[in-house]
């Protein structure tokens, strides 16, 4: 059985919500309300997801998080290895 950390879990979590918003940009607020994730955890996560370029920024009012690769091109090694270290 595979066990893995919370920030790896939300970050998994993140990232299937955002699959489903398409091309639309989803704020930390409305990730954290609509899948149960802690805003400031969340906030933390997205920021290092960013870094290493799974998802993009979005500055502004209508500001956000979206994908920046297919879902397919981002494996669970790199995920774990972004949010918890190598």
């Amino acid at each position: 059985m595979l066990r893995v950390n919370k920030k790896i879990e939300y970050g998994i979590i993140a990232l299937l919500y955002l699959v489903g918003k398409e091309d639309k940009v989803a704020s930390v607020r409305e990730i954290s309300n609509n899948c149960g994730i802690p805003e400031t955890l969340l906030s933390k996560i997205m920021q290092s997801m960013k870094n290493v370029g799974f998802v993009s920024a979005v500055y502004g009012n209508q500001g956000g998080y979206r994908l920046s690769r297919e879902l397919s091109e981002i494996n669970l090694l790199d995920l774990t290895q972004a949010l918890a270290g190598p």
